[in-house]
């Protein structure tokens, strides 16, 4: 993935660089689904490295989102995205106030949930079936959690708790259609590192 990204967007400026018009319309919606790939998974394993053994497993992250053609070189967009991770924890032990020790196997699920404002900017193509876009991500990441732990002092979920985000993506839009495209992005910040989908546009001036 280092390796991948910086030849991504250096792809995305060499064909922005061909300049002559933009895919991206006055008045125009495109409506986006994606499945993406964030590393929020392998933080969550490494919360039971020590002491305990695990098995989690961890959903691909849900995008939907829409953006609105504010003129042929600039668009606002919102979306929403969630991903749902689960998991068996066997062998968690602690000393109870008699210091004996137990142990105990529990299962938890865990949902990330984010919503976001994009403003984009569209880069200029010779090809019209091709949009190539950037833009800022301003958003509000949420947790929520639920074990079956009889730890008392079990407060591995403790610091995930709800916070501004602030993201870079960029990426590109083909369409295969009038209507109907493809999509991948690259995003740095939450909620996801690269996501590939579908997208619908109606309408446009």
């Amino acid at each position: 993935m280092k390796k991948l990204t910086p030849l991504f967007l250096a792809a995305l400026f060499v064909i922005a660089g061909t300049t002559a018009k933009s895919q991206n319309l006055q008045g125009q919606t495109v409506f986006n689904f994606n499945l993406g790939y964030s590393l929020t998974g392998d933080l969550i394993k490494g919360l039971f490295d020590e002491g305990t053994n695990s098995t989690i497993k961890v959903s691909p992250v849900i995008i939907l989102g829409a953006d609105y053609g504010l003129s042929e070189k600039f668009s606002i967009g919102a979306s929403f995205t969630t991903q749902g991770m689960k998991g068996t924890i066997t062998d968690n032990w602690w000393y109870d106030d008699n210091d004996s020790l137990i142990t105990e196997n529990f299962d938890f699920k865990i949902r990330r949930s984010h919503i976001a404002i994009i403003p984009k900017y569209h880069y200029t193509s010779d090809n019209d079936k091709l949009d190539i876009y950037s833009g800022l991500r301003l958003g509000f990441v949420m947790w929520s959690y639920k074990d079956d732990s009889n730890d008392p002092t079990f407060t591995a979920f403790d610091d995930l708790k709800g916070r501004v985000t602030v993201g870079f993506t960029t990426g590109m839009r083909y369409y295969f259609t009038d209507n109907i495209g493809a999509n991948v992005d690259l995003n740095l910040g939450a909620p996801y590192v690269v996501s590939f989908g579908l997208n619908y546009k109606l309408g446009g001036n």
